[in-house]
């Protein structure tokens, strides 16, 4: 819902997608650390320096050890010797 605004030269890194896009489109799913995010480019401002208004949609993710970790209190582990 929030929108942020991103100057050119700190698209860079997870933020780096925002520069192909066209206003109106979505990027490409980008794991970020704890998750995955997809970018909406809502404007580009041009004033002295260019500036992308932009909007995410974030998606929170377990890591492999919090997966495991919550798999192994689920699971019925039976030893047959």
């Amino acid at each position: 819902e929030n929108s942020m605004y991103i100057p050119e030269e700190d698209l860079i890194n997870f933020y780096e997608p925002i520069k192909d896009l066209n206003e109106g489109e979505y990027s490409k799913i980008v794991m970020i650390p704890g998750g995955y995010i997809i970018w909406y480019l809502e404007n580009i401002i041009e004033d002295e320096n260019t500036i992308r208004e932009v909007k995410q949609i974030f998606v929170q993710a377990k890591t492999i050890n919090e997966f495991f970790q919550d798999y192994l209190k689920t699971v019925n582990i039976n030893k047959i010797y």
